[in-house]
């Protein structure tokens, strides 16, 4: 093993899209599908697969074994986990034998690493207060720009202060909260900060309006999944809502849907509102397929309902309320004209 080397998190992240179907194949064990669709588990001997894996998530699941530690009482996880138990190595040892499928990828020097920290640690985002949403550039940019109702914008989101790195400036941001604690952060900028996550994670809302912090059983058989918080506004004021009558998952980045998709899976009805463009597009294949291939313990048999197809080309649920909302007053300002001009004429 090297030494005083490590790899960086982009570096990471590339090794955990290594096939684990490939992994099997190379450390000898079958890649054939049983009847019901899934692998024979390396991990005992049967005749009829329990182990579920989806190379586009890029998560396993061995539903014939336990492991407390999980939540599901299933082992399961990572590319990097299921490397870790397949060989019974340390999680440096398993990036080791990933780098082996990546020749272009080599561990970078602890110097080299602190460097880069120090790097990132300068141009940190740092909270110094949540209020009430009052400054009147953040609610035109909410309320002006992206049609948002005002009472719905405040009780959903709140106004963040913060500083970048050892800056003394302090600046605004609308603040949504998400499920690690931390502040997705909008404020519509054209310069410095627009779009910024203090911790990245997804937003979890039950069917009681609550944010969840922590994983949790759904509380409805259905959830509805949004790319971002202007989204999920957008949807609540399109049905009236100002209480979400299902669970409600919110993205905050395409890159958060493996952290949620165990989650949304539990539920019998989804409703996928994702972006309609390549990014969004290919993130609704991904769950989709998902959702379409991982059991549930009832056996119940999950719909899943693609909605970005309501939208334009490349466009999202925000910019099909806007222009909804937009025909609608140029229609009443049409009207008013049609009805003061034939007043004129009487």
């Amino acid at each position: 093993m090297q030494t005083g080397k490590t790899y960086s998190d982009r570096q990471i992240e590339i090794l955990r899209e290594t096939s684990m179907v490939a992994i099997l194949a190379d450390l000898g064990y079958s890649t054939a599908r049983s009847a019901n669709g899934l692998y024979l588990s390396p991990f005992r001997e049967e005749s009829n697969g329990s182990l579920h894996i989806n190379d586009h998530l890029h998560v396993w699941c061995d539903h014939g074994g336990y492991d407390p530690r999980s939540r599901s009482g299933k082992p399961g996880g990572d590319t990097i986990s299921f490397v870790q138990a397949l060989k019974g190595c340390s999680f440096r040892e398993a990036l080791d034998y990933l780098a082996s499928f990546n020749p272009s990828i080599t561990p970078i020097s602890e110097e080299e690493r602190t460097r880069r920290s120090e790097e990132n640690r300068e141009s940190r985002v740092t909270v110094t207060a949540v209020e009430e949403i009052w400054r009147r550039d953040l609610l035109e940019y909410a309320v002006g720009r992206r049609l948002i109702p005002a009472d719905l914008l405040k009780a959903y989101c709140r106004q963040v202060r913060y500083r970048i790195g050892d800056s003394e400036r302090e600046l605004y941001a609308i603040g949504f909260p998400n499920r690690a604690g931390g502040w997705v952060l909008r404020n519509g900028s054209a310069h410095g900060l627009s779009k910024f996550c203090t911790k990245g994670d997804v937003t979890v809302i039950d069917s009681s309006g609550e944010f969840r912090t922590a994983d949790i059983t759904p509380s409805s058989d259905k959830v509805a999944v949004f790319e971002g918080f202007f989204d999920y506004l957008s949807w609540m004021a399109w049905n009236s809502l100002r209480e979400p009558t299902l669970d409600v998952v919110v993205l905050n980045s395409t890159s958060n849907l493996t952290h949620a998709a165990a989650y949304i899976a539990d539920h019998l009805k989804i409703a996928s509102y994702l972006d309609n463009d390549p990014t969004g597009r290919k993130a609704t294949e991904v769950l989709s397929a998902y959702c379409g291939t991982a059991e549930r313990e009832d056996g119940r048999r999950r719909l899943f309902l693609d909605n970005s197809r309501e939208f334009s080309e490349g466009g999202d649920l925000n910019e099909l309320w806007t222009s909804a909302c937009r025909r609608v007053k140029e229609k009443a300002v049409e009207q008013e004209s049609n009805e003061r001009s034939a007043g004129m004429h009487r």
